[in-house]
């Protein structure tokens, strides 16, 4: 092995953290701690983890309200119908279709009874 460089002053009568290695001509795990990370570690991570998740779930929501928002303006943009609007309409015009019809079949009754009629009175008129 190799000396290390002189330490800063008061670091000097402590010694390195190394983990045990042996004399081999290849080292493999040179940075391997022997000691397990402490608990805090974790938990710090965890919480960091959590916020991240919850950043990202505001970041959807607010971008959810752009893009709605966005596709309103465009859609308002282009003179599009709203969907309430349109079976608003479809069914007053279903309604006036069924009264016109309705109005048709009046008349075709209305006409065949007067047409009955002319037909009566003509004939009682050439009867005289």
């Amino acid at each position: 092995m190799t000396a290390a460089a002189d330490p800063r002053p008061g670091l000097r009568d402590t010694a390195p953290y190394t983990s045990p290695q042996p004399d081999v001509a290849v080292r493999l795990n040179t940075n391997e701690c022997p000691h397990p990370l402490p608990q805090d570690f974790f938990d710090e991570l965890a919480k960091l983890m959590t916020n991240a998740a919850g950043a990202a779930q505001g970041v959807r929501r607010e971008i959810d309200t752009l893009v709605q928002t966005q596709v309103e303006r465009v859609l308002n943009n282009i003179d599009v119908v709203k969907r309430e609007d349109f079976e608003a309409v479809k069914a007053m015009a279903q309604k006036a279709r069924e009264e016109n019809d309705a109005l048709a079949r009046r008349i075709a009754e209305l006409e065949a009874k007067l047409g009955g009629a002319k037909t009566e009175s003509a004939s009682d008129s050439k009867a005289d």
